[in-house]
């Protein structure tokens, strides 16, 4: 497998296991497994066209974050 791809995927699995871990923190496991859910079908968008050259993926993070009723109040850790 090609290293960038390696690498990329590598990035993607911190950013989901971070964001996962962010939402169990303040949301619980519950939040936690749905989370992840709406992570990946955001993700995917930026694999649709057109693609972007940079995949941004705290981007990812904050859009699932919104779709998963962020606009709620969040406790200070």
């Amino acid at each position: 497998m090609d290293q960038v791809y390696v690498e990329e995927e590598q990035r993607e699995e911190q950013e989901l296991s971070a964001f996962t871990l962010a939402i169990t923190q303040l949301f619980g496991s519950e939040q936690a497994r749905l989370s992840e859910r709406i992570w990946l079908d955001e993700s995917d968008l930026l694999d649709s066209p057109p693609l972007a050259a940079d995949r941004n993926l705290r981007a990812v993070s904050v859009a699932a974050f919104f779709r998963l009723g962020g606009d709620r109040d969040v406790p200070r850790l």
